[in-house]
């Protein structure tokens, strides 16, 4: 119980000190739209949708019958030396079935997640790389603290 209030709130301090940061409102992304693959935890197919210059939805269908779906803000040009790297942090859910963690196999749930990462745009292609790590703690039908990390690179259209 500690531990997840810990990670709780870590995740609320962590997304004050990005949300307070100006962001440029230059692009981040080639196109609206992405699919791609992803390694780490979770691994598996990952979706993209831009909203807007400064914001995107991902969506992952993981291993072991795992599903999320995030919400991400973006600071676009904030690395200046490295106009096509853009440093993003969000919230989002995931659900999970028995088979994700050996101890519980009777039990699937929901969990919260907030990832914490990169996009990694290459130029005049639509191609990006993403790397985040996602403090994360499951809240049905138990609570367990842990810490996914994965890195991927989706096809843009």
């Amino acid at each position: 119980m500690k531990r997840s209030l810990f990670c709780l709130i870590f995740t609320a301090i962590l997304l004050d000190v990005f949300m307070s940061q100006s962001a440029d409102a230059s692009s981040f992304a080639y196109a609206d739209n992405g699919i791609g693959l992803a390694v780490g935890e979770p691994a598996g197919i990952t979706f993209f949708r831009k909203i807007d210059d400064q914001s995107f939805a991902q969506a992952f269908i993981g291993s072991n019958l795992l599903l999320g779906l995030d919400y991400a803000v973006a600071f676009p040009s904030t690395v200046k030396n490295l106009p096509n790297l853009t440093p993003y942090v969000g919230g989002g859910l995931f659900l999970f079935s028995s088979r994700y963690w050996d101890y519980a196999r009777d039990h699937s749930g929901i969990g919260i997640r907030m990832p914490i990462g990169v996009l990694i745009q290459i130029p005049n292609a639509p191609l990006h790389f993403h790397l985040e790590v996602a403090p994360s703690t499951t809240i049905n039908p138990f609570m367990y603290s842990f810490v996914d990390a994965m890195i991927g690179a989706r096809f843009l259209f």
